[in-house]
């Protein structure tokens, strides 16, 4: 092989598709100049260029699809959006395709991952309920007490062992846990005729152990709410793990507007003979909250203000002072429960519902209960639910936005729920990210929603 033939097959062998050609013509031109070869080298030379051209027109085959065109690896083809949208938005390092028309960016799909339907899914026949902290909490369901430990995640039965008149179970009244295993549970049980031993008569549970066990007590015999088949309602008041009041209020068919009040000292081994809050027509009724063993109020009655405050325990009761707004002073008001900071001072939140549209107030005392002063109103009409979590901090909604209060009056933050949820009722928070409500569905059911990020999204409970 001479050195032409050499170099041919040397440029051929160094060849690079798709850019062969372009080299292969670099490399011939940079051969060196040759002299006239005798007959022979000239054959060789003709099947030489042959070669080159065979060469070349396999390199111009290639260029024109043979294979596929690889871009730089410094300029890689971006990728396509999907045609249905992220659930997120797209990142800002990403860009359009060139080699495609644009297209209409697609609407961002809901961050809640199941919108329809917009609401939670029920949890029937679920009645009262309420957290004791962020993980704790009860629920009352098919005349059941259920607990939870996990944020309502997981519930169990924890319902006394109360009578019950063949399937028809005794009537949950009310129930009270200061912690998560310190807890009263008031039951009426079933009776049949009004000699019956039941009729009238409301037991309470105790519990020390979260309701792994309990124990029972009567309350003394009712003077005014003493109808077993119209009782009022019942609730409780602890000020700490011994000291406590229970009381029943609410009209009757007697027509006792009163309450019936009893007092504990020893964690509600034993009560107080009844303590009635009046005569039983003057309006001394509500819901009621004390400050001391000797200092508190009831709050809701029809007459005067719609507060009452007693400094004896409960033996006496006085009417407070309490402004509404201007030209609502002969309408409605609607009590939320007072929060007692020391034995002076306590928050109520009033509901002012007239014809032309309803305020929400807050008020304060400083006298232990006796006159009250206007702080702040809170934004929207028709608010529901005010949970006063301390002296500055406060949240309340409407029934679907949340408004709260970190400073103290000064200004309110709104929050509106995603997805939107209307008609909670009863909205109880622990503090300003965690609170259970009541809630009815569209259909009518009955259940308990919770949330864990001040009302922004809600959850529902299934106890």
């Amino acid at each position: 092989m001479d050195d032409f033939d050499r170099d041919i097959r040397n440029a051929f062998h160094a060849r690079q598709l798709p850019g062969a050609p372009v080299n292969l013509l670099r490399t011939l031109d940079d051969l060196p100049v040759r002299h006239a070869r005798p007959v022979l080298g000239s054959f060789r030379l003709v099947l030489g260029l042959a070669a080159v051209l065979g060469v070349l027109l396999l390199a111009v085959v290639a260029v024109a699809g043979g294979s596929p065109k690889v871009p730089p690896v410094t300029s890689p083809a971006p990728s396509l959006p999907a045609l249905n949208g992220p659930s997120t938005e797209p990142s800002a390092s990403t860009a359009p395709s060139s080699s495609v028309e644009p297209s209409v960016p697609p609407t961002p799909a809901p961050s809640n991952p199941n919108p329809n339907p917009p609401y939670p899914v029920p949890a029937a026949n679920s009645g009262p309920a309420a957290l004791i902290d962020p993980e704790h909490g009860w629920a009352v369901g098919d005349q059941r007490l259920l607990l939870t430990a996990d944020g309502g995640s997981t519930w169990r039965d924890a319902t006394p062992p109360a009578a019950q008149e063949g399937t028809t179970p005794a009537n949950l009244l009310a129930v009270k846990f200061v912690d998560p295993a310190h807890g009263w549970v008031a039951f009426a049980e079933p009776f049949k005729l009004g000699t019956d031993p039941g009729f009238g008569r409301v037991d309470v549970w105790r519990t020390s152990d979260g309701g792994q066990t309990w124990a029972k007590t009567e309350l003394p015999p009712a003077v005014l709410h003493n109808q077993g088949d119209t009782l009022g309602d019942v609730g409780f008041d602890f000020l700490d793990l011994s000291h406590g009041y229970a009381y029943i209020t609410g009209g009757s068919a007697t027509e006792a507007h009163d309450s019936d009040l009893y007092w504990t000292a020893d964690g509600g081994q034993t009560w107080s003979a009844d303590r009635p809050s009046g005569s039983g027509s003057d309006g001394v009724e509500g819901t009621v909250a004390f400050g001391s063993a000797s200092d508190g109020v009831i709050v809701g009655g029809p007459e005067g203000s719609g507060v009452s405050f007693t400094r004896d325990g409960g033996k006496t009761w006085a009417r407070a002072e309490l402004s509404a707004p201007s030209g609502m002073s002969g309408d409605l008001r609607v009590f939320g429960r007072p929060v007692w900071f020391d034995p002076q001072e306590a928050l109520v939140p009033v509901m002012f519902q007239a014809a032309g549209g309803n305020v929400t107030r807050i008020y304060r005392t400083l006298d232990v209960g006796a006159t009250w002063s206007f702080v702040t109103h809170i934004p929207g009409t028709g608010v529901l639910a005010v949970s006063i979590v301390d002296q500055r901090r406060w949240i309340a909604t409407d029934g679907s936005d949340v408004v709260h209060m970190t400073n103290g009056a000064t200004s309110w933050i709104h929050v509106t729920s995603k997805p939107t949820i209307k008609g909670l009722q009863d909205a109880r928070f622990v503090d300003l990210e965690n609170g259970w409500a009541e809630w009815t569905d569209p259909l009518g059911t009955a259940q308990i929603v919770g949330t864990t990020d001040g009302g922004a999204t809600w959850h529902a409970l299934a106890p």
